[in-house]
């Protein structure tokens, strides 16, 4: 009788135990929600394709292939898009956004080594990261007479369209680019050290890099002067004036860091010098997509100044 009774109050104070614990479990949040939703779906294509490559072993059919992946890439995009469309109806942001086409590339470089390797094609050994997209869509005569013209068969960018996509996040002080891995300094119009519109010579460029790091902006001390190839991945080549993507331009007079993100046109110091005349910096045109050089003790320097962080 006094085993039975200890037993019933063991049973007792674990049940009351389990329902403390699942009360004290808070239920997910949106963006978790949205989180766990790309999850499924990143899965859910990477094993379609799969089923398409099975289906082509024993087919052969190179064009049933073909629109079996074309009915992957549909699935994932739709419920990618479901998901971020159900966090945002709850007034919350996934951790990542509008990065389908970043991720759909990855599965796909994945998916093809995958099926490389198991038809015999050894070790499955996943590509170099590849360069980004220009975003340019359009082609162009090569006539004296200039205009636009159809892309097919004019072997121009904006026929192939090659590359990775880029996946920008504004998130308060900076944008980051889930392509590439880095994050961006996000400038202004409000007379700040971050405002789109000051000149910088090489050494006031290094300058504003070290107050920005000093003074731990955006809660971080690893700012830094980018690359010449780490610049131009904000180039979109598809604009011009400034030729960049229109979340990095999205501005007006005297907006501050978390209202906008601005771009001017112009040049850019990179932190890249010159190797056969190394008096002179790379600079980066956000007018034309171009690149050019700069003395690098001029102190006259008309140069603009975007720091980055992050891609080491």
């Amino acid at each position: 009788m006094e085993i039975r009774r200890g037993a019933t109050t063991w049973l007792l104070a674990a049940l009351a135990t389990i329902g403390l614990t699942s009360r004290a479990t808070a239920a997910p949040t949106a963006a978790e929600t949205c989180q766990a939703a790309k999850n499924i779906a990143a899965g859910k294509y990477s094993a379609c394709l799969q089923t398409a490559e099975a289906k082509y072993v024993i087919s052969s059919d190179a064009a049933k292939r073909a629109d079996a992946m074309a009915a992957c890439q549909t699935r994932l995009q739709a419920a990618w898009a479901k998901a971020e469309a159900k966090a945002a109806a709850q007034d919350a942001d996934c951790p990542s956004f509008g990065d389908v086409a970043t991720v759909q590339s990855v599965i796909d470089v994945s998916s093809d080594a995958l099926a490389n390797s198991l038809g015999g094609g050894g070790a499955p050994v996943l590509p170099a990261a590849r360069p980004l997209k220009t975003a340019q869509i359009h082609c162009f005569s090569t006539s004296s007479t200039p205009g636009a013209i159809p892309c097919a068969g004019t072997g121009q960018d904006g026929e192939f369209q090659a590359g990775v996509a880029r996946s920008y996040q504004v998130i308060g002080f900076t944008v980051r680019d889930y392509a590439t891995g880095l994050e961006w300094e996000k400038l202004t119009d409000d007379d700040s050290i971050h405002d789109k519109d000051t000149w910088y010579s090489f050494d006031a460029a290094m300058a504003k890099i070290a107050e920005l790091n000093s003074s731990l902006y955006a809660g971080h001390d690893d700012w830094r002067l980018p690359n010449r190839f780490e610049l131009e991945t904000l180039l979109d080549l598809g604009g011009i004036s400034p030729a960049v993507d229109t979340r990095l331009h999205q501005c007006f007079a005297g907006c501050t860091q978390l209202i906008c993100s601005c771009t001017s046109g112009g040049d850019y110091w990179t932190s890249t010098v010159g190797e056969f005349f190394p008096v002179f910096g790379t600079t980066v045109n956000f007018t034309n997509g171009g690149v050019d050089f700069s003395l690098l003790s001029d102190p006259l320097a008309t140069i603009h100044v975007r720091a980055v962080r992050g891609g080491l």
